[in-house]
């Protein structure tokens, strides 16, 4: 597995750059915004995801846990949890 690290000097357009190395040469990856007509793909069922179901769990103002799943075939795709102490 490749080990990426941020790369701070060599940003560029203030993007985050990681370097990476693979067969022992140094690579940068550049990490942009995507662009607004470009949607995620559900890797189980491969439909294009329009939304994104969240479903949130525990106290609003403690702690909360939050799931993603994809609305076509219910698959997890994602967890979150927020806490304020």
């Amino acid at each position: 597995m490749k080990e990426l690290k941020p790369d701070i000097k060599n940003s560029i357009n203030k993007h985050e750059t990681f370097e990476t190395y693979e067969n022992f040469e140094k690579r940068h990856i550049l990490i942009k915004e995507a662009p607004c007509d470009i949607n995620p793909i559900c890797p189980y069922c491969k439909e294009e995801l329009f939304e994104i179901w969240l479903k949130t769990k525990g106290i609003g103002y403690i702690e909360q846990k939050q799931i993603l799943l994809c609305p076509y075939c219910r698959a997890f795709l994602g967890y979150g949890s927020v806490q304020l102490f």
